[in-house]
């Protein structure tokens, strides 16, 4: 099986444009080579963006209050307002945020992604990560977004093909035996939507935004969205790979 979201954009932990050979040691040994002159020599010369460029690389995840005026600039960017390369300005801010910046740019070709989410053995998951101000959208958006693209709009698939593809084949794979169909002795995970005008708002520029379309959700029998508006509660669980 394949999972596969429809975003052309990717997103993860900053660190992983770090060569590894600096992690040999474990974390306080990558701040030593953040900090040497050495070290920062050679990240000059190695560190490169996965995708695009530093230009199109979006930071997020800031948990000082000093550094919250980067949250959704790219690196270039803060490079230039840290008046020094992006090399250095990437090493300084892991070291100022303990290594926890996240960051979005350029991902998956949209030309592409079709032939993979339409592939009978791939699963769509959002992949999300709540992280920072500026998180990647599809962590609002994947799931209103086949629903309202490759449904309503495109008929790439039908809505009971996509609904499997969110649900009851995911929980299959995974051997979530309580979950992912509608069916008497089930967990009550239920949504409620409008196939006419399910959508999602969220940009890479402003991605924080809820989907329309969506007035009700049940997680584990409670209402958790009541008329497109969260109740407060907290009914969801950890779930672990081969239990009910």
């Amino acid at each position: 099986t394949m999972d596969c979201f429809h975003y052309p954009y990717s997103s993860t932990r900053l660190l992983i444009l770090i060569p590894e050979w600096a992690f040999d040691g474990g974390p306080e040994k990558l701040k030593g080579v953040l900090r040497s002159p050495e070290g920062r020599e050679r990240l000059r010369q190695e560190i490169r963006p996965r995708s695009g460029s530093f230009t199109e690389l979006m930071l997020t995840n800031f948990k000082q209050p000093h550094n919250s005026q980067y949250d959704g600039r790219s690196l270039a960017e803060v490079a230039d307002a840290m008046e020094k390369g992006e090399v250095d300005a990437l090493c300084d801010l892991l070291l100022d945020e303990d290594l926890q910046i996240s960051y979005v740019s350029p991902g998956p070709s949209l030309a592409t992604l079709p032939d993979f989410i339409t592939h009978p053995r791939t699963m769509i998951g959002s992949d999300a990560v709540l992280l920072g101000e500026h998180p990647n959208p599809r962590t609002y958006g994947t799931f209103p977004t086949i629903l309202a693209d490759y449904v309503r709009e495109e008929g790439r698939l039908t809505i009971e093909e996509a609904i499997r593809k969110m649900t009851s084949m995911a929980a299959l794979r995974l051997d979530i035996r309580d979950r992912g169909m509608l069916r008497d002795g089930m967990k009550a995970d239920i949504v409620v939507f409008d196939p006419r005008s399910v959508k999602s708002p969220a940009t890479l520029l402003e991605p924080k935004q809820f989907p329309v379309g969506i007035e009700y959700v049940l997680v584990n029998g409670s209402v958790v969205v009541d008329q497109g508006q969260h109740t407060g509660a907290l009914a969801g669980r950890a779930l672990r790979h081969g239990r009910a």
